[in-house]
């Protein structure tokens, strides 16, 4: 069995992977590697649903036909997904799984976008009163 990440939705389980073929596809359509473009696609809504899409179509996925990106992305959501939770760490474990990044260096990107998110929180939660007696 090909390496993949899976995610179950609904219950059907869906396989990822981005093949060379999808990271070569990716990178004409982007100008950058696929790794880049996968971290890009946080921010960027088509970026994400371009690179769902490329990972749910390889030989041998066994996932469902006619499901695209955009599908898929709407599935994530009906299921609690958010792009602050859930869908970064489909998209890194898909990256992985792809061979695109080791498994460290993506626990670590997590590990640094959770923390900033917190931080961020945290600032909102208890903001730092600023003035002339500071």
């Amino acid at each position: 069995m090909k390496r993949a990440y899976d995610v179950v939705l609904d219950g059907t389980t869906y396989r990822l992977r981005l093949t060379v073929g999808a990271q070569k596809r990716l990178i004409k359509q982007y100008g950058v590697n696929a790794g880049q473009v996968c971290i890009d696609a946080l921010e960027d809504v088509g970026k994400m649903s371009d690179v769902l899409n490329e990972a749910l179509h390889w030989t041998g996925s066994g996932n469902p036909q006619g499901i695209n990106g955009e599908d898929f992305y709407d599935l994530l959501v009906d299921e609690g997904y958010s792009i602050l939770e859930g869908v970064p760490e489909v998209l890194f474990g898909t990256v992985e799984a792809s061979g695109i990044l080791p498994k460290q260096q993506c626990d670590d990107a997590l590990a640094q976008l959770h923390g900033a998110l917190n931080a961020g929180d945290e600032a909102e939660e208890n903001p730092t009163a600023t003035g002339e007696n500071g």
